[in-house]
C-alpha cells in the first residue's frame, strides 16, 4: 500500500488515480449525461408521465421549494373543470345549474372553476337575492 510503503498522504494517493481515470476515459464521462436522461425519459413513460424532453429532467435541480396542498397534489392555483359525470337519471345540465347556483357568489377558485365550466356552455344561473 503506497501510503503506508513511501510515506504519502492518502488523499494523495486516492486523487491521483481518479486524475488518470478521468484522463484516460473521457468518452464515458461526455456519454453519461445523454444516456442518464434518455433513461430518465424511459422510465417516465413506462410510468404513464409524459416528459417533453431531457431539459425538464434537469430543471427540478434547480428547485428551491415546492408547496403542495392539503391532498398533497401540485397545482397551478387555478382549477379547471374538464368534466361531468351525471348519475342515476339526472343530466349533466341540470347538475351544472344546481352547482351554478351554489357557487354563483363565491369566489373561491373551486366554484369559479365550476362556473367558468357552465359559462363554456351556456348555463347560468342568477344568484338568488338577499332574503
Amino acid at each position: 500500500m503506497p501510503p503506508f510503503a513511501f510515506g504519502a498522504e492518502w488523499a494523495e494517493w486516492f486523487y491521483r488515480p481518479l486524475v488518470k481515470l478521468v484522463i484516460a476515459c473521457p468518452c464515458a464521462l461526455v456519454i453519461s449525461t445523454p444516456v442518464t436522461i434518455m433513461a430518465s425519459l424511459a422510465a417516465s413513460a413506462r410510468q404513464g408521465v409524459a416528459v417533453k424532453g431531457g431539459v425538464f429532467i434537469e430543471q427540478p435541480a434547480q428547485v428551491k421549494a415546492l408547496a403542495f396542498d392539503k391532498t398533497r397534489t401540485l397545482t397551478r392555483g387555478k382549477p379547471v373543470l374538464v368534466g361531468v359525470v351525471p348519475l342515476d337519471d339526472h343530466t349533466a345540465e341540470e347538475l351544472l345549474e344546481r352547482a351554478v347556483a351554489l357557487e354563483a357568489r363565491s369566489g373561491h377558485p373551486l366554484a369559479r372553476a365550476v362556473n367558468d365550466y357552465a359559462a363554456a356552455r351556456g348555463i347560468t344561473v342568477r344568484p338568488a337575492d338577499d332574503v
